[in-house]
């Protein structure tokens, strides 16, 4: 399959749901026990790719699983 255009190396399967904005495979990864702050090759969390897609769902999903939401602010101005 290769390698999502747009992701760097040291990426989860929950940074590819979220880079796709798929809620449901973000749910089932959360529950499976992975990071939700873990970082990519460019120090991006999960968080951030939802963000850049403006998933404000995924958005509130990482919130409540206590992802480190304090970069929100910057990259989407009133988020909540």
């Amino acid at each position: 399959m290769g390698q999502p255009k747009g992701l760097p190396n040291s990426y989860t399967l929950l940074h590819i749901a979220a880079y796709r904005g798929d809620p449901s495979i973000c749910k089932y990864v959360i529950s499976c026990g992975v990071k939700v702050d873990a970082k990519d090759s460019f120090g991006r969390t999960p968080l951030y790719y939802a963000a850049r897609h403006n998933s404000r769902y995924l958005l509130k999903c990482f919130e409540k699983t206590g992802a480190d939401i304090s970069v929100l602010d910057k990259l989407i101005p009133n988020w909540q």
